[in-house]
C-alpha cells in the first residue's frame, strides 16, 4: 500500500456467510481489503451459519453479550448499546452494512461515539420493480428514506445511481459486485447440451423461472437431446408447483444448492437469467467465466452493464416469454455463435475482477473517512 494510505479498521455487518450472492459479496470485498493490507472484520449473527468462508486474515465476529436479562428484551436498544461497545474495543474507522442486520443500531452506535464512525449503506437489489410489482413499504422505508442517514451509499448500477440522484441523494457510488472466480479459457468442445439457471427457487416469482419453464416447453419439442437444469434450495411447495408446469418431466432437472456451483457453470453450454426483475446478477459473470453463453432478461438496462449484447451474450426482455424462446433457441441452434460467445465471455470480464473493485470499494471508503 502507498504510504500516504490510511490502513483503515473496517467492520463488515452481515447477517450471515452462506447461500446468498451479498454474503458471497460481502466476503470478497472483507477479502481483498485485507489483501490490500486494511484490518477487516465482518460481524454476523450468533450460530449463523458460514459457506463462504474469508481469508485468514478476516475475522468473523459476534456482538458481546450483557448479563442484564432486561435490557436484552428490548432489541433495538441492546443492539446499539452492544454494538457500541463492540465499536470502541475494535477502533473501527467505517462501519459497512450489508442485507439490513442491525440497520437502525449501525447509525444509532456510530452517532453515540465522538467522533462519530461513518456508516456505508450497500445495495443489492435494483432501486425499483416493474410496473406491476407493488414496492413492499418496507423497501421504499428504507431504500429512500432510512437511508439517507448514511454517510455514503453504493448501488450496483448506473441506473440506480441515477434514480437516487433524483431523489436528492448526493453521496452516491457505482459498484458492480465483484467476480470471486477467476476467469479460465473454455474448450466449448467439451459443454454438454445443457441450459442452467441458479436461484432460490422458492423466490420462482421474482427469478422467473416459471417463465423460464413456459418457454422451455416451446423449445424442448425441437431440441430433444438438450436439458434444462435450475440450481437452488427450495420448499416442497415450491418445487411442486414449477414442476406441474413442465410438460416433459424428464427434459427438466432441479438440483438443491451446492458449494461446487463451478462445476454446474463448467458444464453447462448455456446459463439463462429469466428475472422479472434483478439488481445486476453476479450469477451472469460466474457464468461467463467458466464459459457458458448468457441469455439475460435486460431489466431496464442493468444486465447490459455486464452483457455487450451480441457479442459476450444475449439481452432479452423480462416477462417476455416468446423473445426469451427465440434468443434461447437463437443460441442452442446456432452452434458457431454459441461457441463464439462462450469463447469471448471470460475476456470480458476485467472490470468485476475482484482485486479491481476492492481498489474501487478502498477509494469509497478512504474518502468517506476523510470527510
Amino acid at each position: 500500500m502507498k504510504e500516504d494510505k490510511k490502513k483503515l479498521n473496517i467492520l463488515f455487518v452481515c447477517p450471515t456467510l452462506s447461500n446468498g450472492g451479498a454474503e458471497r459479496v460481502c466476503v470478497s470485498w472483507a477479502n481483498g481489503l485485507s489483501a490490500r493490507g486494511h484490518n477487516v472484520d465482518i460481524l454476523i449473527k450468533p450460530g449463523a451459519g458460514i459457506t463462504y468462508q474469508p481469508d485468514e486474515r478476516v475475522k468473523v465476529i459476534n456482538l458481546p453479550r450483557f448479563a442484564c436479562s432486561l435490557l436484552n428484551r428490548i432489541p433495538l436498544l441492546s443492539d446499539t448499546l452492544r454494538l457500541r461497545k463492540l465499536l470502541k474495543k475494535g477502533k473501527y474507522d467505517v462501519v459497512v452494512e450489508v442485507l439490513f442486520y442491525l440497520y437502525f443500531p449501525i447509525r444509532l452506535a456510530t452517532w453515540m461515539i465522538k467522533p462519530a464512525i461513518p456508516a456505508v449503506f450497500t445495495s443489492h437489489d435494483a432501486m425499483e420493480r416493474p410496473s406491476n410489482i407493488r414496492h413492499p413499504f418496507k423497501f421504499i422505508l428504507i431504500k429512500f428514506f432510512a437511508n439517507r442517514f448514511y454517510n455514503h451509499i453504493t448501488v450496483l448500477t448506473h441506473r440506480d445511481w441515477q434514480i437516487l440522484k433524483s431523489k436528492g441523494f448526493s453521496h452516491v457510488s457505482v459498484l458492480h459486485n465483484p467476480l470471486f472466480l477467476k476467469s479460465k479459457k473454455i474448450d466449448p468442445s467439451e459443454k454438454k447440451n445443457l441450459v442452467l439457471s441458479v436461484g432460490r427457487i422458492d423466490a420462482w416469482f421474482y427469478k422467473g423461472f416459471d417463465i423460464l419453464i413456459k418457454a422451455w416447453n416451446i423449445l424442448y419439442p425441437d431440441f430433444p437431446d438438450w436439458k434444462l437444469q435450475i440450481v437452488g434450495n427450495s420448499s416442497d411447495t415450491s418445487l411442486k408447483y414449477l414442476k406441474s408446469l413442465i410438460l416433459d418431466k424428464d427434459s427438466v432437472e432441479f438440483v438443491p444448492f451446492t458449494n461446487s456451483i463451478e462445476d454446474n457453470y463448467k458444464e453447462a453450454s448455456i446459463y439463462c437469467l429469466s428475472s422479472r426483475y434483478e439488481g445486476w446478477g453476479l450469477v451472469i459473470p460466474e457464468a461467463m467465466s467458466r464459459g457458458c453463453a448468457v441469455v439475460a432478461c435486460d431489466f431496464k438496462g442493468r444486465q447490459a452493464e455486464i452483457i455487450n449484447d451480441g457479442i459476450n451474450g444475449l439481452l432479452c426482455e423480462p416477462q417476455n416469454v416468446n423473445e426469451l424462446v427465440l434468443k434461447l433457441k437463437t443460441l442452442m441452434s446456432n452452434d458457431e455463435l454459441r461457441r463464439a460467445i462462450q469463447t469471448s465471455a471470460p475476456m470480458s470480464l476485467d472490470n468485476f475482477k475482484e482485486e479491481v473493485v476492492s481498489q474501487k470499494l478502498e477509494s469509497i471508503l478512504t474518502k468517506v473517512c476523510r470527510t
